[in-house]
């Protein structure tokens, strides 16, 4: 009877996804509100008919359904910035864009107040470990190696793949199983050159850059008060706390500051080397630190490859991207260190997969 019943679902079709389509041009959401969105920026003389609510900008034509797209375009308008309404902590004065991410702050600032807190609370099973934000704790998790085997994965019904997002599961089946792309729910950016396609924004903004007739059409981070260029919002962001200090509070990315001098940028990893230069700071760094046998790194991505290479068995536990040779077993999440080691293969084209 079981038999019976496994070879049945065998031959039930897999694909049954309820899309919200754009009757006026067929393109498909995984939301409402995303439908609404897409209404509003591709179709615009229909906007009378979206449901959602549409945040308005003051300053330009721009529209949107989303809340936080609304936000960090608001961040563009300099002259809105003493207007923004940001949700500021009593205890410290920090400001931040939304309440959950106050709220986070709180908990781990100051925990003493954390009954004050009325975003939900997503909490460790395994350590004292809280936090407001359900993504934070889905990465911290992968920190316990006992949480490993019953972290829940988005499977791949095909092959059975296992992805630690939906995002990188479509952006697999587009890949490997072309022939299933109507089941993808996420929204699919394509390449206007060729046949690529992706789920992953900043996948196809690398991809473009092959393509030498689209550069001139690439959508760069523009600044306004200069018109330097850049390839995404962070490095724009930094920019602009090193060549313009006095327009700071525009700056919507997370500012990481040093607290031995005036030092400030939004790149984690640039206040890691920076932090260096203070021998003050060495003795108090916080290393990456192998859970498996206490080994200390100076970033994840160089504890990641560690794990790789000296803790196999615990590669599902890597939250960073890995890239793998397809010509022999070596894996490594330095891109630096794969580029080398394809040069071991002299007659094989370089390029670059993972996982």
């Amino acid at each position: 009877m079981k038999e019976h019943r496994n070879q049945k679902s065998r031959n039930m079709p897999r694909l049954s996804c309820k899309h919200n389509t754009c009757k006026h041009c067929d393109a498909k959401f995984a939301s409402k509100m995303n439908l609404d969105n897409h209404l509003i920026r591709k179709h615009p003389d229909l906007v009378a008919s979206v449901s959602s609510k549409i945040h308005k900008c003051s300053y330009c034509v721009y529209k949107t359904t989303s809340k936080s797209n609304f936000v960090t375009h608001m961040l563009k308008h300099p002259e809105s910035v003493c207007n923004y309404k940001f949700s500021i902590c009593i205890h410290c004065n920090a400001k931040f864009g939304r309440k959950t991410t106050l709220n986070d702050h709180i908990i781990k600032k100051h925990p003493d107040f954390i009954p004050s807190v009325s975003s939900q609370i997503h909490e460790c099973a395994h350590c004292a470990y809280k936090t407001t934000i359900k993504n934070y704790l889905a990465k911290h998790l992968l920190k316990h190696a006992e949480s490993v085997r019953n972290y829940k994965f988005s499977i791949c019904i095909h092959c059975n793949a296992k992805f630690r997002g939906k995002t990188r599961l479509n952006d697999h089946i587009i890949k490997k199983h072309p022939d299933f792309i109507p089941s993808v729910s996420g929204k699919i950016h394509e390449c206007a050159h060729c046949a690529y396609k992706t789920t992953i924004k900043n996948y196809l903004a690398k991809h473009l850059l092959k393509h030498p007739e689209s550069v001139c059409n690439y959508k760069f981070s523009i600044c306004i008060h200069c018109n330097a260029k850049f390839r995404g919002k962070i490095t724009l962001n930094d920019h602009i706390i090193k060549k313009h200090p006095d327009l700071i509070p525009s700056v919507s990315s997370k500012i990481h500051e040093c607290t031995h001098c005036a030092y400030k940028t939004t790149i984690k990893n640039y206040l890691a080397k920076h932090l260096l230069k203070h021998s003050e700071s060495v003795r108090n760094y916080k290393f990456s630190i192998c859970i498996h046998c206490n080994a200390k790194f100076r970033g994840k991505t160089i504890l990641n490859d560690h794990i790789i290479k000296k803790h196999p068995d615990f590669i599902p536990s890597i939250s960073g991207k890995i890239h793998e040779c397809k010509h022999c077993d070596f894996k490594a999440t330095i891109k630096s260190k794969f580029v080398r080691h394809m040069r071991k293969h002299p007659d094989i084209k370089l390029t670059l997969n993972s996982t």
